[in-house]
């Protein structure tokens, strides 16, 4: 099991850091409704932002008729403070599809 939000995976259980409003449940399947799994947990900084991509996927063969439904992803950021002190980060669904 994945201890530290920083450290990518694939599969398993999602870990959030303190700092994202993001709460796990909230990713459920668009056609069934049931919670989606984890596929793939990426630690993705860039410049001055600590980024977290979830990838969630419905494990239901039907659901997978509609994929724009059953699969989203997730971006988990904040901006890196120079001179210190936290943001607040947000969980924000990125929807491409």
């Amino acid at each position: 099991e994945l201890k530290d939000p920083y450290e990518s995976q694939i599969g398993g259980q999602v870990k959030v850091p303190e700092w994202a409003n993001f709460d796990p449940r909230r990713a459920q399947c668009g056609v069934c409704g049931h919670p989606l799994y984890l596929m793939l947990q990426a630690f993705c900084p860039f410049e001055d932002l600590e980024r977290i991509f979830l990838v969630y996927a419905c494990n239901t063969e039907a659901c997978h008729a509609q994929p724009s439904k059953c699969w989203q992803a997730w971006r988990l950021q904040r901006t890196i403070e120079k001179k210190g002190g936290d943001q607040e980060g947000d969980g924000e669904k990125d929807d491409d599809g």
